[in-house]
């Protein structure tokens, strides 16, 4: 049974394999939007950013796999170094390096503190970030 608008179904000893084959302009279309989204706003600043998207008002984070279902809006997304970060319309963002993701709210970003090996620590406060991209 074949309908090349929907695609084509093929039955190979009783098991049913589809095959979804979308027209060439919608599919020129959707790499056209994920360029123009790699590229969105990869230039602006935590503090313009905080007052872009949502406050997150949950206290417990989604998985990445639950974040993606709510289908989120890119507000901005950059690459440094080989890893992805994109901010979301929602107030979330997404560390993604090497396939492994970390979610985390936007508005929470704030001080960063780093732990040395011999038990010292150094705090950044979260102004030195607020103007930095």
């Amino acid at each position: 049974m074949t309908n090349m608008m929907n695609g084509a179904v093929a039955i190979y000893g009783g098991v049913g394999v589809m095959e979804i084959r979308q027209p060439l302009p919608q599919t020129v279309e959707s790499m056209a939007q994920a360029v123009e989204n790699a590229a969105v706003n990869a230039h602006i600043s935590l503090r313009e950013l905080k007052n872009t998207v949502a406050t997150v008002i949950e206290k417990k984070l989604p998985k990445y796999a639950q974040l993606m279902e709510m289908h989120p809006v890119i507000v901005a997304r950059t690459v440094v170094n080989g890893a992805t970060l994109t901010a979301y319309e929602n107030g979330y963002a997404v560390y993604e390096q090497d396939c492994a993701y970390t979610v985390m709210a936007i508005d929470r970003c704030g001080d960063y503190r780093y732990d040395f090996n011999d038990g010292t620590y150094e705090v950044v406060p979260d102004v030195v970030f607020e103007d930095a991209e």
